[in-house]
């Protein structure tokens, strides 16, 4: 019998991806919208099982923060239909670098996405260069790119990609931004900045 959660929080339950498993292939939570999953050990291989799971039709926020995707579960994430439905999706401290970050610029399955949270990851200035780039770069609302590695090259990056009009929220503390700092702050007049 399906359930009528909304949404399923097991963040910090010390789940890995075997202890994933049971809920990729349930078939009763066709009413789940947000599934969090922080703090846990999970890896690419939870990603290819969430990819599988066909029973969450109307999810639309996944947050997989403080777990050990790094960038092959970027990738598995960016060629997951998973993404395809989502409009949230948290991805902070999951040791993400450049290559993770190009494949989910590249991907072209998060154009519903419209809050993308790269916090505490390590994507850097060709990271940055990769995601103003993305198709569905315009479509967000809210971008978190905390403690990333980002330099005055990638602030310029932001401040002169065309497609963040839609853009409410941008937060790149915790970066060396030097002069870059400048340009963000006359690109997103209005953009609630941090």
């Amino acid at each position: 019998m399906p359930l009528a959660v909304a949404r399923l929080d097991l963040s910090n339950c010390g789940l890995n991806d075997a202890g994933l498993q049971p809920l990729t292939e349930t078939k009763t939570l066709p009413r789940l919208q947000a599934l969090h999953l922080d703090d846990n050990t999970l890896t690419r291989t939870s990603i290819v099982a969430l990819h599988k799971a066909t029973a969450m039709p109307s999810l639309a926020a996944v947050s997989l923060a403080c777990n050990s995707l790094g960038d092959a579960g970027a990738e598995a994430l960016a060629g997951s239909r998973l993404v395809r439905q989502l409009e949230h999706l948290n991805l902070a401290r999951n040791g993400i670098s450049t290559p993770g970050a190009r494949a989910l610029a590249a991907s072209p399955n998060l154009g519903r996405v419209r809050e993308l949270d790269l916090r505490y990851n390590e994507i850097g200035d060709d990271g940055i260069r990769a995601l103003v780039q993305a198709p569905w770069l315009g479509q967000l609302t809210h971008l978190i790119l905390t403690h990333n590695r980002i330099t005055a090259t990638g602030a310029r990056l932001l401040a002169t990609a065309p497609n963040l009009d839609r853009l409410q929220w941008l937060d790149v503390t915790e970066n060396q931004l030097g002069q870059g700092a400048e340009a963000i702050c006359e690109r997103f007049q209005g953009v609630a900045l941090f």
